[in-house]
């Protein structure tokens, strides 16, 4: 199995952006609230008190879509967001800069290892983009740091279920499809929740489960109603379908920082 890295992360979202776009929506977000972006936002914004937040940074934050939809929901906020990738800097910057109210700004940058302040942001979140994590200790170290002392960190993605030893051939074999199909190198949730508490965050973890949480609005943009692939599909070698789920799950992971670092 290859193992992924950066340089291949980088090369999917140049890419694969304007697929996403054109055959997805601007919200790169594949598990909705009741088949709604804007109600997925809003549910999000709920668990970060957003209202509350004055500094909030988005990792991962892909052309930015979150970002402008939250400026002009809560205009009193800055919002600072960092993608690796060059093209979706491209996309994103001109309409924050058109209507983000001067307070959103998008970074390229590898969000392992950020130049930002430390400590600054009250509010930080990863929205289906912690999965392409290539080092986790790392990229909870760095949340740590640019953390202030009362922030949270909401991070909503799919996790590995089980150790990979534990797994059927079959599993092994669906998980390396999606993962190289994707480019995400899928962290074991355990694993997650205990690099944070060893951070010195409080953990609260949430399934985001059918009927209220679903794909459907994803699995629409690969395949048009006459069966043909779109792009989307396309760029995505859709035709070799993975014959059996991977071993993952949608959670939500809310991380209070509490100042006791283990």
């Amino acid at each position: 199995m290859k193992v992924i890295n950066n340089t291949d992360i980088t090369k999917y979202f140049d890419e694969a952006s304007e697929f996403y776009m054109q055959d997805i929506g601007v919200v790169f977000q594949a598990v909705l609230l009741n088949h709604s972006p804007v109600a997925t936002l809003d549910y999000l914004a709920g668990k970060l008190n957003l209202e509350k937040a004055k500094e909030v940074l988005d990792l991962g934050c892909g052309i930015g879509s979150s970002m402008l939809y939250y400026s002009k929901r809560y205009p009193s906020i800055n919002l600072t967001g960092v993608t690796i990738s060059s093209k979706q800097v491209e996309i994103g910057s001109l309409p924050l800069s058109m209507w983000g109210n001067g307070k959103a700004t998008i970074l390229e940058g590898d969000y392992h290892y950020t130049n930002l302040p430390s400590k600054k942001y009250d509010r930080i979140y990863l929205f289906e983009s912690s999965c392409y994590s290539t080092d986790p200790t790392r990229l909870i170290a760095e949340l740590n740091r640019l953390c202030n002392n009362d922030g949270v960190v909401l991070i909503k993605d799919i996790f590995l279920d089980e150790n990979l030893e534990n797994l059927s051939a079959d599993k092994k074999e669906s998980l390396n499809r999606l993962q190289q199909i994707y480019k995400v190198p899928v962290a074991k949730l355990s694993d997650i929740i205990n690099k944070l508490e060893l951070e010195g965050f409080e953990v609260e973890v949430e399934n985001l489960d059918p009927p209220k949480w679903t794909m459907d609005k994803w699995f629409e943009g690969f395949t048009l109603k006459n069966g043909t692939l779109t792009d989307m599909g396309k760029y995505h070698n859709i035709q070799n379908n993975i014959t059996e789920f991977p071993p993952v799950s949608w959670r939500l992971i809310k991380a209070k920082k509490t100042n006791e670092k283990l």
